[in-house]
C-alpha cells in the first residue's frame, strides 16, 4: 500500500525540522540594505567568527586589504589617521598588543594647537573584543581610559568616535570646540555636514556595521538617530567622508566625499576561523 501524497508531505517538513538543509540555516553574517544608500551588516555572536582590527604599513584601500587577505568576509575602515603622515591618531590594539600608538606620532602630540585637547583626543570612544570567564566572547563600546569589564580580558579594540549613543559629546571628544558665545570654531569631522560614513552597532551580543554611502550622506546627529532607530544599545562612527570604505567581494563602497576618495590606515575586518589567515600579523604587510 502507498503513503498518500500528503502524508509524504507532512512527513518532509518533519524531517526537514529535525534535519535543516544547509542554506535553511540562519548565516552568522547578513548583508542588509535597509534603506536606498545605506548598507547595513548583522554579525552574530557566533564562535567560529571572529572580529578583529587590522593595521596597514602604508595607506591602502578596502579592496586591497581584501584581495591580499582572500577569505575576509568584511573589511570596513575604522581609525582616524593623519593624511600628511600616514601616522594613526588612533589607539589599535589586536591580540593584547598595542599596534598602532597615537602618542608615538610627533605631528601630533607636539601640535601647540593641539596639546591642551590631547587628554581628550587620546580617550576618545572605542570598539572592544572581550574574552571573558568561561570562554566567553563579550563586545562593547566605550572610552578608551575607562575600565575592562570586571571577569574579562581586553582582546582586540580599535578607537575613532564619537560615539554615537546617549552618552555622545562631540566636546568631550574633542571633535569640536566652541568659544565663550557656543559658537563652533573647530569641526575635525565635518559634524553638520551631510557625508558618507561609517559606524558600528552593539545589540545584545550582536554586532553591526553601518555603511553609510554618497548617497545617502547624514550628519553625525543623523547617524546618531539612525543607529538608534535600529535599536542599537551602544554605538560608535568610524572615520567617514572620503575615508569611508566597504569591501565584502560582492559591495564595493568608496566615497568621492571632498574629491580625494583616500586610503586609510586601519580596519575592521569580519573572518571565519576555518578562513583564518595566520599571516596578517605583525611583521607583515599589515598588523
Amino acid at each position: 500500500m502507498q503513503t498518500p501524497a500528503f502524508i509524504k508531505t507532512i512527513l518532509g517538513i518533519a524531517l526537514m525540522a529535525f534535519n535543516p538543509p544547509e542554506d535553511a540555516k540562519i548565516p552568522y553574517i547578513r548583508f542588509l540594505k535597509p534603506e536606498k544608500g545605506i548598507y547595513m551588516v548583522k554579525i552574530n555572536n557566533a564562535p567560529d567568527y571572529i572580529i578583529e582590527p587590522v593595521v596597514a604599513e602604508e595607506l591602502t584601500s578596502a579592496k586591497e586589504f581584501f584581495e591580499y587577505d582572500k577569505k575576509s568576509k568584511v573589511v570596513i575602515n575604522a581609525g582616524f589617521f593623519d593624511p600628511n603622515n600616514g601616522e594613526t591618531i588612533s589607539y589599535v590594539v589586536k591580540n593584547k598588543e598595542i599596534i598602532a600608538d597615537p602618542t608615538t606620532n610627533i605631528a601630533l602630540m607636539k601640535n601647540p594647537e593641539l596639546s591642551p585637547y590631547l587628554d581628550k583626543i587620546l580617550n576618545r570612544g572605542e570598539f572592544r573584543v572581550l574574552s571573558c570567564e568561561n570562554n566567553v566572547k563579550k563586545y562593547d563600546i566605550t572610552y578608551h581610559n575607562e575600565e575592562i569589564e570586571k571577569g574579562c580580558d581586553l582582546k582586540h579594540s580599535i578607537q575613532a568616535g564619537p560615539i554615537l549613543d546617549e552618552r555622545m559629546d562631540l566636546e568631550k571628544e574633542f571633535f569640536i570646540l566652541k568659544d565663550e558665545n557656543d559658537n563652533i570654531i573647530r569641526d575635525s569631522i565635518g559634524t553638520n555636514k551631510k557625508l558618507a560614513r561609517t559606524a558600528i552597532g552593539i545589540d545584545g551580543l550582536d554586532v553591526y556595521l553601518f555603511i553609510v554611502t554618497d548617497e545617502k550622506p547624514m550628519t553625525i546627529e543623523e547617524l546618531s538617530q539612525f543607529m538608534k532607530k535600529k535599536g542599537m544599545k551602544k554605538s560608535l562612527a568610524f572615520d567617514g567622508g572620503s575615508s569611508t570604505s566597504f569591501e565584502n567581494g560582492q559591495i564595493s563602497v568608496v566615497s568621492v566625499g571632498d574629491g580625494l576618495g583616500r586610503k586609510v590606515k586601519s580596519f575592521l575586518i569580519v573572518n571565519d576561523l576555518e578562513g583564518f589567515n595566520p599571516n596578517i600579523k605583525t611583521g607583515s604587510m599589515f598588523r
